[in-house]
């Protein structure tokens, strides 16, 4: 078409404007289009926010009803463990009560060194199985009212490893094996079963290690009397670097002398330690 129009004749001019005329309209039907277009997509945007809408309803009430079979199958898993643990007590008379305090005292640990909840679920679990394996070991051993022979001591030391081969048949436990396989194992490496060395030993044993033997040192014995907790407390902290993670100990010693310790063992807080 022209640029200049000033030396357009009538009919040219005339021509001029039909054109641009049909132009607009053709403009005018492209932008009807385009409106009905965007239309159409804002009603499918409008249907496709609708329909996420309701599959993230969906998918809200299906997760509040998995997080709910979860937590029953947790307990579940809890009760079963307990009463798995409350067997081995009822064969063994000297360490009755010893399962739980130390399952307290060892949720009550992990939590100071930070530990989150799935951490503190799995600690819970080899807490109150890290002696599980004794099911392996005869009655007359863990009856035995006094000191086990050196032959005796070697069947009792078994019951790590017992233990270790039971739970490694239960998917759920597994991450409890830690705790009941290491919990005997010492940081100069004289400890069993594998006479493992400083931080060749997981975390899991090194923790169980010091709560197991205060719990030990505290209870009663009838080869001998308990002692104190402060008193075990300082055999504890004597013991750093040679039986147990000298990095651990103090930690172990600030949950005594701030009052953790004494609170974990308190009845009424059982079910808010256990309720991780």
């Amino acid at each position: 078409m022209f640029d200049d129009i000033a030396g357009l004749s009538r009919a040219e001019l005339e021509r001029e404007v039909r054109y641009w005329r049909s132009q607009s309209l053709l403009l005018a039907r492209d932008f009807a289009d385009v409106r009905a277009d965007l239309a159409r997509h804002a009603a499918e945007i409008g249907q496709l926010r609708a329909q996420l809408l309701s599959y993230a309803e969906d998918l809200n009430r299906e997760y509040q009803l998995v997080r709910q079979r979860t937590i029953e199958l947790e307990r579940l898993l809890v009760a079963t463990v307990g009463a798995l643990a409350n067997s081995i007590e009822a064969r063994d008379p000297y360490t009755r009560g010893h399962t739980d305090r130390v399952a307290r005292i060892t949720i009550a640990f992990c939590d100071r060194l930070g530990w989150k909840r799935e951490r503190l679920s799995i600690a819970r679990m080899g807490a109150l199985l890290h002696d599980i394996g004794k099911i392996g070991v005869p009655d007359a051993i863990l009856r035995k009212p006094g000191r086990l022979t050196p032959e005796e001591y070697e069947l009792m030391k078994q019951h790590t490893t017992i233990g270790a081969q039971i739970l490694q048949g239960i998917d759920a436990l597994v991450p409890a094996i830690p705790f009941v396989l290491y919990h005997h194992e010492r940081w100069d490496g004289k400890g069993y079963p594998h006479g493992l060395a400083g931080e060749e030993i997981p975390i899991e044993g090194r923790i169980l290690a010091i709560v197991d033997t205060f719990d030990a040192m505290t209870s009663v014995r009838v080869y001998r009397e308990p002692l104190s907790m402060e008193a075990a407390v300082a055999e504890i902290r004597r013991c750093a670097g040679t039986q147990f993670d000298p990095d651990l100990v103090p930690e172990f010693v600030g949950l005594y002398e701030d009052g953790l310790i004494h609170r974990a063992l308190q009845e009424e807080v059982t079910r808010e330690l256990y309720a991780i």
